[in-house]
């Protein structure tokens, strides 16, 4: 069997074949996590795969217009996540393109202003859709 120390990180892939390698090799229940639930059924154990978060914060990287009728505003995104040791606002690294519906203009009449921090998230067909988190 390989060696099954735990050496993982965040956003490290774990395969259905090393879940189920640590689980015959400890003997013992497995606790869910991010991006995994387990329980003990009458056969074993039982693990399933979460869906991964999908919503995050946000900092435009461009102006978003506001709606326009069905059309909605669109800009760019950086994605961030709190690294609660500091606490920091940290970058993923990720940029996207994403849609607003908000038809509310602020102070500059753009919907979000570039720069300005905002909440994301990825719908089922892998579109961003954003709406700001403070206003200017």
């Amino acid at each position: 069997m390989d060696d099954l120390r735990p050496t993982f990180r965040r956003g490290d892939v774990l395969t259905a074949e090393t879940i189920n390698a640590l689980v015959e090799a400890t003997g013992i229940d497995i606790r869910g996590g991010a991006g995994v639930q387990a329980r003990r059924t009458r056969r074993g154990v039982q693990i399933t795969g979460i869906q991964p978060n999908t919503s995050y914060l946000a900092k435009a990287t461009s102006d978003f217009n506001v709606r326009s009728g069905t059309t909605p505003g669109t800009g760019g995104l950086d994605l961030y996540y709190i690294d609660d040791a500091g606490p920091t606002i940290t970058t993923l690294g990720i940029s996207v393109t994403a849609y607003t519906s908000s038809n509310k203009a602020q102070t500059s009449g753009k919907a979000i202003n570039s720069g300005q921090y905002c909440w994301a998230e990825q719908d089922p067909f892998g579109v961003w859709h954003t709406m700001p988190l403070e206003c200017t």
